[in-house]
């Protein structure tokens, strides 16, 4: 072909460059549809239903789906409906999790559509009294179990009304058929692109009005505002057809194409990858951008603005759903090319809050006594046949029975996280029930120290709870808690006639202060050969930052792998710091030319409490630790100490034994004890300290430390005690080294 042809041809082109003619095949678009609960757990066979039609099952993959504004729902039996509209364009791959709330176990969830906007949906129950009205598309709702009329009301449209059923743990969804009125017109739609041909990199022009509610542009550009302009940049060369779609409040639409040639570029298109590293963060947690590209600078949309041609960066999560970031490459010639990513943010579910009382401590038969509850749930439900009530409430109670109440108040959050509170109340008869005179001294005392109460009846005996028991009719004593916390005391006094009188009083245990400088545990390969991966592994608690040798930005706690060119010793130091100060821990990694075979230090976090005042229960911590031994061998097991009561305890004593896979137990073998080894309390103010806790011969496999107080052979072997054992002695351990000293 000549060249004059050519450019008679292709100025024939540029000059039907707004024809609507497709130049390549139209590809598939791709649907994929997963459902998972608030654990992130993946949920198979729920419903799926685009535009109100059932279209098949989670996971759900279709090609069949039109390009457009489709409404998506997902249900299944147990949960929340899910729904979301979406706008999906041809040739697109498109990956939806739709995340199910559970539904509390008493309750349902009534779900109402309307097809046309601004209609009045209306929820009745038997009693025709309204709970609930909007003029969204969309309602949802939880309700108690029963029947409920459902109306829609539109200006201009006959009025709908559908009975529905709630049953509990179940979804009823009702759709609502509004006829649109008969003065309803499409929306009006002005869709522009102001240039006939570009080059391939550089933006073209859309702009737009219409008098709907909002305009809907393909080619990735997604849902718009009524009125606007917008520059676009094309990745491919060739004739770009647009299609704008205008909707107003009655759902009409109106449709509107424009196009433009997009012609090859004189200069070379950047590359660009650009990449999201998390799916789905919690809210408040970081999202981690990553880019790189042979252009000159990338700019990042969402706030984060130009950046250098390679980097990566973390954003902090500040509010919750879909966030869908925009890179765009420029090179030197200012041509450019963008890359698109999400992630979803979820919010942090939280138990909810409850405070629950009765404002008695007793009535006699037949009289009144008041429940008061506060919630910043959805709702609270209440036993001894009282039932579900609101987040916020009170309710006077007629007694008709003697004895001791009990009550147990339920709060539910809408994630369907619970909190319970009780209280009780004495119903007495009419007789007179004996005198009691109950007093905790103090008001509030520090963690470790002990609680002072006193009493005094006319009865014969009194019954004090929180570990007391029964005493005479008049006494003081002293009692130690094993955990901090508003601490309520109810003493029962009973008289003549098996008659009652219950006095309540409270006192504040005041949290046990964490240790004033931050803890810091390090291991690291013992011997690597030359540009063999090293480990260095660290935990720390009670830091605001730390430093790590060898690694950048290192996290409180986590494992870094690193490599070295040059044999020698590297000495690694992490280094934990707060406001009280900094505690290091250093580690050796010898660096060999030939190659040799190491063993690692094994760190395992724990949170483990045994106590000396509560018998086998609290004696031993069966599995307070697990870890997997891959060489079999001698290991020392070295112990992370919490003595948070100071000198106040002194028999804060322990010994550990491990079980092995097969469930055999392994006891040291630098026993002191018996065949045990007893690790002894250490004296000074509440602090931390790293105890050698036992040598072990270990087979590979996984293994479970369990930590026993030394309360339990005390009477055995004594040598080890500090005078006698009469409070809890708690012994909290916070985690365990596992070092290989040899076969």
């Amino acid at each position: 072909m000549s060249s004059k042809l050519w450019l008679i041809l292709l100025a024939a082109i540029i000059g039907c460059s707004k024809a609507d003619i497709p130049l390549t095949p139209e590809e598939p678009t791709l649907l994929k549809i997963i459902a998972v609960d608030e654990d992130g757990v993946i949920v198979d066979s729920a419903d799926v239903f685009i535009n109100g039609s059932e279209v098949g099952k989670t996971p759900f993959n279709s090609q069949d789906v039109q390009p457009g504004l489709h409404t998506l729902r997902v249900s299944r039996n147990g949960f929340k409906v899910y729904s979301e509209r979406v706008v999906v364009e041809k040739g697109e791959f498109y990956t939806i999790e739709a995340f199910l709330e559970k539904l509390p176990p008493d309750m349902g969830q009534l779900f109402v559509t309307s097809n046309l906007d601004s209609t009045i949906i209306s929820i009745k129950d038997e009693n025709n009294n309204i709970v609930s009205e909007s003029t969204e598309k969309t309602l949802a709702i939880e309700l108690s179990p029963g029947k409920y009329i459902v109306t829609g009301e539109k200006t201009g449209s006959p009025k709908v009304e559908q009975e529905a059923e709630i049953f509990p743990k179940n979804s009823t969804i009702i759709n609502l058929e509004l006829t649109p009125p008969n003065n309803s017109t499409p929306p009006t739609l002005q869709f522009v692109i102001q240039e006939d041909t570009v080059k391939l990199g550089q933006p073209v022009n859309l702009n737009w009005s219409t008098n709907g509610h909002q305009v809907i542009i393909d080619q990735s550009i997604g849902v718009r505002g009524p009125n606007g302009s917008e520059k676009h940049i094309c990745q491919t060369a060739g004739l770009k057809v647009f299609t704008a779609t205008a909707y107003n409040n009655d759902n009409l639409t109106t449709g509107f194409k424009d196009s433009v040639y997009i012609l090859p570029a004189d200069g070379k298109l950047p590359t660009l990858q650009f990449g999201i590293a998390q799916d789905s963060v919690v809210l408040g947690e970081s999202i981690s951008l990553n880019w790189a590209t042979d252009g000159q600078s990338v700019i990042i949309d969402q706030g984060i603005g130009t950046r250098g041609p390679s980097g990566s960066e973390s954003i902090q999560s500040s509010t919750t759903g879909m966030h869908i970031f925009t890179a765009t490459a420029f090179s030197s010639e200012n041509l450019a090319v963008q890359k698109k990513d999400s992630v979803y943010v979820k919010s942090a579910a939280t138990p909810p809050t409850l405070d629950f009382s009765i404002e008695q401590d007793s009535v006699v038969v037949g009289e009144s006594y008041s429940l008061n509850w506060a919630s910043n749930g959805v709702q609270v439900i209440i036993d001894q046949s009282v039932g579900t009530r609101g987040p916020n409430g009170s309710e006077q109670i007629f007694s008709n029975a003697t004895g001791l109440l009990v009550f147990t108040a339920t709060a539910y959050s809408s994630e369907n996280l619970t909190m319970q509170k009780k209280d009780s109340i004495y119903v007495k008869s009419q007789a007179i029930p004996p005198t009691l005179e109950f007093d905790v001294l103090e008001d509030s005392v520090e963690f470790g120290e002990p609680v002072f109460i006193q009493w005094q009846t006319n009865g014969f005996q009194v019954v004090i709870d929180q570990g007391v028991g029964l005493r005479g009719p008049f006494g003081t004593d002293e009692i130690n808690f094993a955990n901090p916390g508003k601490k309520v005391f109810t003493a029962t006094a009973y008289g003549e006639g098996n008659l009652l009188t219950s006095k309540k009083d409270s006192i504040y245990v005041k949290e046990a202060l964490l240790p004033p400088n931050p803890i810091m545990m390090l291991s690291a390969s013992r011997k690597v050969t030359v540009n063999e991966v090293a480990t260095i592994s660290w935990q720390s608690q009670n830091a605001d930052y730390i430093v790590v040798d060898y690694v950048t930005n290192p996290d409180r706690s986590s494992t870094q792998e690193v490599t070295f060119s040059t044999p020698g010793f590297r000495i690694v130091t992490a280094t934990a710091f707060n406001q009280s100060g900094y505690t290091s821990a250093s580690d050796t990694i010898e660096v060999v030319i030939p190659q040799v075979e190491s063993v690692d230090d094994i760190l395992v976090a724990a949170n483990v409490v045994v106590r000396a005042d509560q018998g086998e229960a609290g004696y031993i911590s069966m599995n307070a630790a697990s870890f997997e031994i891959k060489t079999a061998g001698k290991y020392k097991i070295s112990a992370e100490v919490w003595y948070d009561s100071g000198d106040s305890q002194r028999n804060e004593s322990y010994y550990i034994d491990v079980t092995g896979s097969f469930g055999a137990s392994v006891l040291p073998q630098d026993s002191n004890a018996g065949v045990y080894k007893v690790i002894e309390d250490e004296a000074g103010t509440p602090h931390t300290s790293s105890k050698a806790s036992g040598i072990f011969n270990l087979a590979e496999g996984t293994q479970s430390i369990n930590v026993t107080h030394y309360a339990k052979i005390a009477g055995i072997y004594s040598g080890f005690l500090n005078g006698e054992i009469t409070g809890p002695e708690s012994v909290k351990i916070l985690g365990f080294k596992v070092s290989y000293v040899g076969e």
